[in-house]
């Protein structure tokens, strides 16, 4: 674990020294230092996370069979293992390779976009690298190239904000999701709108939790839907709580907060109100497929936008009590890395290995 808390406790300073000593170029040189860090870490390992040797499989498979005679991977991603193998690529490479393109991807996302680049850095590696970079490196890769179609849609950009949705899709086929959201027209919440489309979306958990069965999936005569009716039937895909998890819940309260004071942080963001929209969306999907974790994770496409919108959150809080901003951003994003890292169902984080010390 101490590579992990190495990397946290390293952004962290940077948060406090960029905090006492304000400077652009600073901030900049020490946000990609980061990343560099990052992509280290995640381009090195060695059998991290049980995606791994999945992932390893795959692509030796690939080099071995000219065709495309997989059913649940995507062609995009075939395609680019091909073009890591015909250049000569191992699986270490390969590795390495997806780990400066994803994470790269991201970090551009965020360079471009956040007003404090270390802390939407913090939250990156906190919530999203061990799931997506570490583990999920498909959908993890998709999610980069989606980061860029939303900087396009926020940019009114519409035929490259497509483009790279089905660029993502071609990787990994759940970010079609972003289309439909793409078309509607961004909806101006206020606190009445989001607490009515927050009770609506418990109400369509309640159906879809205790109402609703897939069966209809036998009748697809498809791999892919006889693959998923079988996570129904065994029950691995449904989440027994009892209850919101505190993760959803702080999510909620973020996206009154940030609500409330959407009309102040126009003069400093004019995209927040797309952001806002977006980022609703990604709790309408955590909310109604709360336990039924191969829906709801297509929420991960819409919440990434909370690597812009928490930080933005600064320009809300009065002076004296910005300490305790930066303080339960630390807190809450070291408790999300600690609660991952030690997953009890996901357990090859640790200890970690690279390919120096395999």
């Amino acid at each position: 674990m101490i590579e992990y808390n190495f990397i946290f406790i390293i952004v962290c300073l940077l948060i406090f020294f960029n905090t006492l000593v304000p400077n652009k170029l600073i901030e900049k040189v020490s946000f990609w230092f980061v990343y560099l860090l990052i992509v280290v870490l995640a381009g090195f390992r060695y059998e991290i996370s049980s995606d791994y040797v999945i992932y390893e499989q795959i692509f030796n498979t690939i080099a071995m069979n000219d065709g495309f005679n997989f059913y649940f991977i995507e062609p995009g991603f075939i395609f680019l293992n091909k073009s890591l193998i015909f250049l000569g690529l191992n699986y270490e490479e390969f590795i390495f390779t997806i780990a400066i393109l994803s994470i790269g991807i991201k970090f551009y996302f965020i360079e471009k976009l956040s007003n404090k680049k270390l802390i939407s850095a913090l939250l990156f590696f906190s919530f999203y690298l061990f799931l997506y970079d570490l583990g999920a490196i498909r959908r993890g890769l998709a999610l980069g190239f989606i980061t860029l179609s939303i900087f396009f849609y926020l940019k009114e950009r519409k035929l490259e904000t497509y483009i790279f949705v089905l660029i993502a899709a071609s990787i990994h086929v759940s970010a079609l999701i972003m289309i439909p959201v793409f078309l509607i027209a961004p909806i101006k919440f206020s606190l009445p709108k989001l607490m009515s489309v927050i009770l609506v979306s418990f109400i369509l958990q309640y159906i879809v939790t205790n109402l609703v069965h897939f069966t209809f999936l036998e009748q697809l005569n498809n791999p892919v839907a006889m693959k998923a009716l079988g996570y129904f039937k065994s029950g691995d895909y449904f989440i027994q709580n009892s209850f919101v998890s505190i993760g959803l819940m702080i999510r909620i309260l973020l996206a009154g907060w940030i609500i409330y004071y959407q009309n102040r942080l126009i003069s400093h963001y004019p995209y927040i109100e797309k952001l806002i929209y977006l980022f609703v969306m990604s709790l309408i999907f955590l909310i109604i497929f709360d336990k039924l974790r191969i829906f709801s994770s297509v929420a991960i496409f819409f919440k990434i936008t909370e690597l812009l919108i928490i930080p933005y959150l600064f320009f809300t809080i009065k002076k004296s009590y910005r300490y305790i901003y930066f303080s339960f951003i630390i807190t809450y994003s070291y408790l999300s890395f600690y609660k991952l890292v030690n997953n009890p169902y996901e357990t090859d984080y640790l200890p970690y290995i690279s390919i120096f010390n395999k």
